[in-house]
């Protein structure tokens, strides 16, 4: 604090708000400092806030209670630039109350078109601040980023807050793409966990990706076969394959696809990468059903009308399989 640092804050900021080439900036305070007041965030952030041209954001705060001026002084930034796309990253907040959470999220979620990646890093958080982040997410779901991105090793949620996270997938209007939860260990019950997120992803319709890393660990191959084949493909009936999740494509690190036991369910979420769904449902229908021993005693009971449907669907997934078997 000496004569002349507001100028000098003053001046940084608008010299970054005119720098056209900045693609990343990085706003962190050390441990051991006094930090900056509010008063003094706002002068630093209404300069750099013009710069449309900033792709990467990243933002650490430590303990100095300046948090929800800082996230007032970046809203307009996040809200009004266009080019910010890439990550808004977070680490070692020590966690936020209801004002600083939607503060830090509504500009986030009202921008033009959704961030490629929200991340936390090394964040505090506890089952209450997961609901808050979640019920936030939830209020403008189609805008939500299309990556999450929690490394939550000094986090103390437990199974609800991981739960809450499984109603944000079932979301109708949930656009996530990839979830990742990484370093959450401690979770007791993994079986349980896993089948409530399997669950969820049979309502979930946009999830590419979903990496629970640690929680997952040492779980067995008839647990993650028991918990997502069926998310992935209800062999149940026609109608339950037709309808299952056509979209997910990857289990995370820790899934273990060499195992003899899963080729199916890695062959399943394999062909989700296809980007015609319909097509995969409709392989879906023709490989576990149309040739299986119900089936086959059933056609002899099938009305000759309905018959030359099915054949024509047969030979739809032929063609669009190019003649392969």
């Amino acid at each position: 604090d000496y004569d002349g640092i507001d100028d000098f804050i003053s001046y940084t900021g608008r010299a970054i708000g005119r720098n056209t080439h900045i693609r990343t900036v990085e706003l962190f305070e050390y441990e051991d400092r006094e930090g900056l007041s509010d008063r003094r965030w706002k002068l630093l952030l209404d300069g750099f806030k013009e710069n449309k041209s900033i792709k990467f954001l990243s933002f650490s705060t430590i303990c100095h209670g300046n948090l929800l001026g800082i996230l007032k002084g970046l809203s307009p930034f996040f809200e009004n630039n266009p080019s910010l796309d890439e990550v808004v990253a977070f680490s070692d907040l020590d966690f936020l109350d209801v004002d600083e959470m939607k503060t830090l999220l509504t500009p986030i979620l009202r921008r033009h078109r959704p961030l490629k990646e929200l991340s936390f890093t090394e964040a505090h958080m506890s089952d209450s601040d997961m609901q808050l982040f979640v019920s936030s997410l939830r209020e403008n779901a189609k805008m939500i980023p299309r990556t999450i991105h929690m490394d939550c090793e000094y986090c103390d949620f437990g199974p609800d807050g991981l739960r809450f996270m499984a109603e944000l997938l079932e979301d109708s209007d949930c656009s996530l793409v990839h979830l990742e939860i990484l370093n959450k260990e401690n979770i007791a019950d993994q079986d349980d966990m896993t089948k409530r997120f399997a669950e969820a992803l049979k309502r979930n319709k946009t999830l590419k990706t979903l990496d629970l890393h640690s929680i997952w660990e040492g779980l067995s191959a008839e647990s993650w076969n028991a918990s997502f084949h069926t998310a992935i493909c209800d062999k149940t009936s026609i109608e339950a394959t037709y309808n299952s999740n056509h979209t997910l494509t990857c289990l995370g690190t820790l899934f273990p696809k060499s195992h003899p036991m899963l080729q199916d369910l890695c062959s399943d979420l394999k062909l989700n990468a296809n980007k015609n769904k319909a097509l995969v449902a409709r392989r879906k229908v023709f490989a576990n059903h149309l040739f299986s021993e119900t089936c086959a005693k059933s056609l002899g009971r099938i009305e000759p009308s309905i018959l030359v449907y099915l054949v024509n669907f047969v030979d739809k997934v032929i063609e669009e399989n190019n003649g392969e078997e």
